[in-house]
């Protein structure tokens, strides 16, 4: 990749200095541009945005001092290196300059090696400021302005809205169904590919000229972070332009991805908030949005939902519910109700299913269907599995030593997918059978088929080892 020579502007009234300046600085291999008067040198910063000037104080007209000063006005060139060029030996001079905003300055006759070694600092300065800004505005990945860019970009649309209420715009929140399953099952790097050709696909729809439905179009793309994407869309005018906008989406994205000889197939979900001059920061409208996307995805595959306010109350539940279940992990308002299997010859019980409950102290008991989904989807998952596998194997154990004649000889236990892909999950359940000495033979672990043939390799390596082991699994 070819590194862009530096811009440097020369702003003096002399031209020996200009030729000076160039021949001294011919070895920097940099595009020397060259301005007689203060306020020619204003204009070529404009069109040119140098990497540096080298701007002279004596000069009629507007001498540097005033140049210095507009430069530093105008937020484009705030941060831009000025090295002050002088013949003035003056100190309160100097003390002004640097007061101004000048980063160096220099006295004329300029020497060849002071001069060269105070423009390569200078550049090498800034341009370790720009990549350090470019970080802080950009992400690494998929280098589409961030987080942070996207809500001052949302910001200034809210404020421009303020001053003019027809100056309505919309946020979309893109977020990719399930993604978590990449990563745990082709590894992070693919996961990364996948989302850097997510984004070329979001940027190709913002730049279609057939996007443009009555001057409504998408403005700019952001990744929030992980797997999360937002669209800023301008001059918004009807939903029709905004559902145009995220079919537009969805098919870019439903699309077969084909990463290092994986054919992957990801679904979608978009969520819509509209502006409005009652939102008072960016940050509630980017929360209606992700509101909006969860309302999308509880609709099925690839599914976009506009946001209504009754669905804010919807999101005040999903956030207490996943409080409540992690304050229910630890203060233990789980139990586990045993269902038996029964041998119709004997009538003896041959094997018992445990379920899981959740005893809420304002609720009552809730049936998992309420809250397992929701604890998938968090990772919450994880915990409470452990717990069951755990209570459920004390219990065998205590029927075992209290009535070893009738207690149950299998015991069969549900399992999420996450669980049985954790790399720990081996190990856990080694130890949890350690520790309250029930046999591997004894545990039948179920699982349902669709979640399996997910990652049909992973999935036979991982029963492999449980066979091995002595486990069961019951599909």
């Amino acid at each position: 990749m070819l590194v862009p020579k530096p811009v440097i502007l020369v702003i003096d009234d002399s031209p020996d200095t200009h030729k000076l300046v160039r021949f001294l600085l011919r070895k920097c291999h940099a595009d020397i541009h060259h301005a007689m008067r203060g306020r020619d040198g204003l204009d070529m910063a404009v069109s040119l945005d140098p990497d540096l000037i080298l701007l002279d104080y004596d000069m009629p007209g507007l001498n540097g001092m005033e140049v210095l000063r507009r430069l530093r006005s105008n937020r484009s060139f705030a941060s831009t290196p000025v090295i002050f060029i002088t013949g003035s030996t003056e100190e309160s001079l100097i003390a002004d300059v640097f007061a101004s905003g000048a980063n160096d300055y220099i006295r004329k006759p300029l020497l060849s090696t002071e001069l060269v070694a105070r423009v390569n600092a200078c550049l090498k300065t800034h341009s370790l400021l720009q990549e350090l800004n470019h970080r802080a505005r950009f992400d690494e990945l998929t280098n589409l302005p961030n987080r942070w860019s996207m809500l001052q970009n949302i910001a200034q649309a809210l404020e421009k809205q303020k001053l003019d209420h027809r100056e309505s715009f919309a946020v979309f929140h893109i977020n990719f169904d399930r993604f978590r399953l990449v990563n745990e099952s082709l590894g992070r790097a693919i996961g990364d590919s996948l989302l850097k050709e997510a984004a070329i696909r979001i940027q190709r729809v913002i730049a279609s000229d057939d996007i443009s439905q009555n001057g409504c179009r998408p403005q700019m793309a952001a990744r929030l972070d992980g797997d999360e994407f937002v669209v800023l869309v301008r001059e918004v005018t009807t939903v029709h332009d905004l559902n145009a906008i995220a079919e537009k989406m969805i098919e870019a994205l439903s699309d077969r991805f084909s990463i290092s000889l994986n054919n992957l197939y990801i679904d979608c979900s978009i969520g819509i908030a509209v502006s409005n001059i009652k939102y008072v920061s960016a940050e509630e409208l980017l929360c209606d949005a992700d509101t909006a996307m969860h309302a999308a995805r509880e609709l099925g595959r690839h599914r976009y939902c506009l946001f209504v306010e009754e669905m804010r109350g919807k999101a005040q539940s999903r956030l207490a519910l996943n409080t409540n279940l992690r304050n229910a992990i630890e203060k233990n308002e789980f139990e586990l109700l045993y269902q038996p299997v029964i041998q119709l010859k004997t009538d003896a019980v041959a094997s018992v299913e445990a379920l899981i409950r959740w005893n809420h102290a304002p609720y009552g008991m809730i049936n998992p269907e309420k809250f397992i989904p929701f604890a998938e989807e968090t990772g919450l998952i994880l915990e409470i599995g452990e717990w069951c596998l755990h209570a459920a194997c004390r219990q065998l154990a205590k029927w075992n030593r209290d009535v070893p004649e009738s207690s149950p000889k299998t015991l069969n236990i549900n399992i999420a997918r996450q669980q049985l892909v954790h790399p720990a999950f081996l190990d856990d359940l080694k130890r949890i059978l350690n520790d309250t000495g029930v046999d591997a033979t004894a545990i039948h672990l179920e699982i349902t088929e669709s979640e399996m043939m997910k990652d049909t390799s992973l999935a036979i390596r991982v029963l492999n080892e449980l066979r091995e082991f002595g486990v069961k699994i019951d599909i």
